[in-house]
């Protein structure tokens, strides 16, 4: 199931990861009711830990066991679908590719100096960083974060959004294309 969604299965927004060079991933963190976000760097076979409690952590060993699965399981899925040979724009004779084999685990670091939460505000720092992330801007996000801020923009920005629709009758297209299905079904 996990290759379908590589592949741009399964899911309504989604593009195949043939496509990209990162894929943000949502982890909640059991044991402490916690949300980073990882981002996974195709082209630097790397994972980027984006954690909000990193410096309260002693060498963030709780979150390193929800994370380490992925560094381990990914490659081996690319590895199975045969995704670096149809990546023509990635040299794997170089960098982080240079000596290990397509299905080695991949390498994971935290991202230091990002704003760190003060109360149970996860979520809205994730979706921050992720937010600043895809802007290119990670570098820009505000230290401290002002919490307060953050979370009105949010409900107003979703609100207008949800109001646009509502005034110019219109429903976003499905863009699920299906599941792989067994003897070639859809």
């Amino acid at each position: 199931m996990v290759i379908e969604y590589m592949e741009g299965y399964c899911m309504y927004a989604n593009t195949r990861w043939l496509f990209v060079d990162y894929v943000l991933i949502y982890v909640h963190v059991k044991d402490d009711q916690h949300w980073v976000l990882v981002v996974f760097d195709i082209k630097n076979r790397c994972l980027n830990v984006y954690n909000s409690m990193w410096s309260k952590r002693d060498g963030d060993k709780t979150t390193g066991l929800y994370i380490r699965p992925l560094a381990v399981m990914l490659p081996i899925c690319l590895h199975l679908m045969d995704f670096y040979n149809r990546r023509e724009d990635i040299d794997r004779s170089k960098g982080w590719f240079r000596g290990k084999k397509d299905s080695e685990k991949l390498d994971v670091f935290t991202v230091t100096n990002l704003p760190q939460q003060l109360d149970n505000d996860c979520g809205l720092f994730v979706a921050k960083y992720a937010e600043f992330f895809i802007h290119g801007a990670i570098d820009l996000l505000p230290n401290p974060l002002d919490v307060k801020f953050f979370r009105n923009k949010l409900a107003v920005d979703l609100y207008v959004h949800a109001k646009k629709k509502e005034i110019n009758g219109y429903e976003s297209e499905s863009e699920f294309p299906g599941r792989i299905g067994r003897s070639g079904q859809k």
